[in-house]
């Protein structure tokens, strides 16, 4: 399901509310009233894409017809290893945390949308209190990375979940928190930083 813009997901969020109070849809021009629109042309223009991109549907000239799809949440877009270089990202079984669960970080609505989640599998990263099982929260990079921050690097076709740290132009090492692994060198080209650790779920399901 393609991701919303900011005022994509405005709309979205006031028609799930909508609904949530009333048991029943909204029409354009309640929309456009809700929303502050001067027009109801500019909401039709949003519902169009928000059609397009399969959050909603409706029934051709028909009032009160739209139906949510799908709730919004934060993806759990696979298995990463908190290991030595061994799991990629896969897409089967694919969950979503609800943005209930989500809320609890703190996190706005309408930045659901930037958010992937990630179950953990191994144990290099227990000294940061994340085991094998844990589902990770991460965020995409934005800027420069800090050193000692928590990511998830792909090298290759192959994830890990380690702590940053750039050597120098060249290397950068990556680090578990369990002094059973040893530190990993890789070439800074051939690094890519899929995501910034954010916090993490235990025992969801």
């Amino acid at each position: 399901m393609l991701q919303l813009t900011p005022r994509q997901q405005e709309l979205f969020e006031w028609i799930e509310r909508y609904i949530a109070e009333k048991h029943i849809s909204p029409t354009v021009r309640e929309q456009a009233e809700g929303m502050g629109h001067k027009s109801p042309a500019s909401v039709q223009s949003l519902l169009n894409r928000l059609k397009e991109k399969g959050w909603i549907t409706w029934i051709p000239r028909k009032s009160r017809s739209i139906r949510i799809l799908k709730q919004k949440g934060v993806p759990i877009v696979g298995a990463i290893g908190a290991s030595p270089l061994l799991e990629t990202f896969t897409d089967d079984n694919f969950e979503t945390i609800p943005f209930e669960v989500f809320s609890l970080f703190g996190k706005p609505s309408r930045d659901v949308s930037r958010y992937i989640a990630v179950r953990v599998r191994g144990d290099s990263m227990i000294g940061d209190a994340i085991a094998s099982g844990d589902v990770v929260i991460l965020r995409p990079p934005n800027g420069a990375v800090k050193p000692g921050t928590i990511v998830a690097a792909r090298v290759g076709s192959q994830m890990t979940l380690k702590h940053y740290h750039p050597i120098d132009e060249k290397t950068v090492q990556l680090r578990a928190s369990n002094d059973t692994y040893s530190p990993i060198d890789v070439d800074a080209e051939s690094l890519d930083i899929q995501g910034v650790y954010v916090s993490l779920l235990r025992g969801f399901l």
